[in-house]
């Protein structure tokens, strides 16, 4: 259910490559304080809640999903989600775990089309499960042993736009502090996107001028979207992709 129609992009008119921006695990206050940033690029993102919604995250989804913004989801058990879908059955885990979710955003109209893989947790299992519930699923793509997270050179962390559709596990790459990347490699990651025209989907958690580990610093997000509108990509949130 939805506040208001999503208007989908049209592939074929889009020469330079899409950028999803994605963040996790509830940190709306911090998301809530960057709205404007993301209104002067005309940007949008993907935020992924996590645990019980209560009505302030409700409250925070609606003012994200009326700037244009789209909501995904967590698990409520972060840390074992796949451990413990695989000791319960994955039927009893939904039902248990992400239902809740799913009904109390559905009840307050708030329109939920993704589901966000904690920390790599993604099997087989896990995908046949969850797609009946949701239209995509964000799957990350683990660090390699090199030190840094060398994401321009990682074929995986990008989709050709020819193959978006939906019940797709999408691959995203982490861009906190934690994995070490430079704005160099972040620009080298956008080109590639620009020149290639594909899907590059970045994932973080909080946004902050202080940020570390895996939070966004706000000047990484600031610096990656004036990038972005000067390769002319299109910054969206995941339900702005067609449905093919």
């Amino acid at each position: 259910m939805q506040t208001k129609a999503v208007e989908k992009i049209d592939l074929d008119i889009v020469k330079h490559g899409i950028v999803c921006f994605t963040f996790d695990d509830s940190h709306y206050h911090g998301w809530l304080q960057h709205i404007e940033l993301f209104r002067q690029y005309d940007a949008h993102a993907t935020f992924f809640y996590n645990g019980k919604i209560t009505p302030e995250m409700i409250s925070s989804m609606k003012t994200l999903q009326k700037h244009g913004h789209s909501i995904g989801l967590h698990t409520v058990s972060h840390k074992d989600a796949v451990p413990h879908m695989a000791e319960m059955g994955a039927e009893a885990y939904i039902m248990e775990q992400i239902m809740p979710q799913l009904q109390t955003t559905q009840g307050a109209e708030i329109s939920i089309n993704a589901f966000a893989y904690p920390n790599n947790r993604r099997t087989e299992f896990t995908d046949k499960a969850l797609t009946p519930y949701f239209k995509y699923l964000r799957a990350g793509i683990p660090s390699r042993p090199q030190k840094g997270f060398w994401i321009a050179g990682q074929d995986d962390a990008y989709v050709p736009l020819r193959t978006i559709s939906t019940k797709m596990i999408l691959p995203g790459v982490g861009i906190g502090a934690f994995y070490s990347t430079t704005l160099e490699n972040l620009d080298a990651a956008l080109k590639r996107c620009a020149d290639k025209n594909e899907l590059l989907i970045f994932f973080s958690h909080n946004i902050a001028s202080n940020a570390g580990h895996v939070h966004m610093p706000t000047e990484t997000l600031h610096h990656c979207l004036k990038k972005a509108q000067e390769l002319k990509i299109r910054v969206i949130g995941i339900d702005e992709l067609p449905d093919q």
